[in-house]
């Protein structure tokens, strides 16, 4: 059987970028059995993709030179590599397609060093986006005019009644911001919401909810996180590849972007997204279709919402 090994990048939004490559993978590559190495941590963002990819997590304060060489020997799993690709940019991850002992192996690089452990690679510089690095590659393959997979633009659809919202946050009981949270949650009435939060911390949180919606908590399982993205009907979060990733699955997203952090834009995941700026526990604006509108109230952005689901 015809085997490949990728590297993945290690930054969460880059892990979600890369989803139109693997596709293109998958389409040249029908029969092949996939590998991937990722960071430790970050399977999860690549079980939402039905392409029968085997992945593997790799320690990221053991990712090492003599650490990923012993690893490359001991991952009895994956052998006999017919294609590796990097998609890393480094000389360690041109290095993993050598300790593998890949026939073929694709990247891209920004010196001669790396570029001599590649059978096939294109040059970057540090001033491409990560995206034209990883669109450059498909030169790499045999074949003309190969173009990256981009997603369709996602229309509310309802799939509940009543709506299913799900709260999707890095810390939902972080001080300050998880009194805009439950703000938030307040003014959803007669609705199910869903937040990922572990069970010992229901309490605290839940002491100032008005009780107006059915709620339900979860956290753990990977199938379950992977359910509520497919499922429900609108998602809500502070995590930017939620939103990358909502749209690769047709599901309604919120981005609500802290004032500091700077929004990753994509030329596949095509948008264009409304975009939710916060700071602590005050909402400060919506940007939506090049327009920001200043918000008073987190009313203001219920109203949004509801107008942008059409209901």
């Amino acid at each position: 059987m015809h085997k490949i090994l990728i590297l993945a990048p290690f930054e969460k939004i880059e892990a979600i970028l890369i989803y139109p490559f693997l596709l293109k993978v998958r389409e040249l590559y029908p029969e092949s059995e996939i590998n991937l190495l990722c960071k430790e941590g970050q399977r999860v963002y690549f079980s939402f993709l039905d392409l029968k990819i085997k992945t593997y997590e790799v320690p990221l304060a053991d990712y090492k030179l003599a650490f990923m060489h012993k690893y490359a020997v001991n991952l009895h799993d994956v052998f006999n590599i017919n294609l590796y690709i990097d998609l890393s940019g480094e000389f360690l991850g041109a290095m993993i397609g050598v300790f593998f002992r890949a026939e073929t192996k694709f990247g891209y690089h920004r010196d001669l060093k790396s570029k001599l452990m590649f059978s096939k690679s294109v040059e970057f510089k540090d001033t491409d986006s990560f995206e034209k690095r990883i669109n450059s590659m498909l030169s790499l393959f045999e074949q003309e005019n190969l173009e990256i997979y981009k997603t369709a633009r996602t229309e509310f659809k309802r799939k509940n009644s009543p709506l299913k919202f799900f709260f999707f946050y890095e810390d939902l009981l972080k001080e300050k911001e998880s009194l805009l949270w439950i703000d938030l949650v307040n003014q959803i009435y007669e609705q199910e919401i869903i937040f990922w939060l572990d069970e010992k911390d229901r309490e605290e949180f839940t002491s100032n909810l008005n009780n107006k919606s059915e709620y339900f908590f979860h956290m753990g399982e990977l199938s379950a996180l992977q359910r509520y993205f497919s499922e429900v009907d609108v998602v809500l979060t502070d995590q930017q590849w939620v939103l990358f990733l909502c749209e690769f699955l047709g599901t309604s997203c919120f981005y609500f972007k802290r004032n500091d952090i700077a929004f990753e834009q994509s030329g596949s995941f095509t948008g264009p997204f409304p975009v939710i700026t916060f700071e602590e526990e005050s909402i400060l604006d919506i940007i939506d279709g090049g327009e920001k509108k200043p918000i008073k109230v987190v009313d203001e952005v219920l109203d949004f919402i509801h107008d942008k689901l059409k209901i």
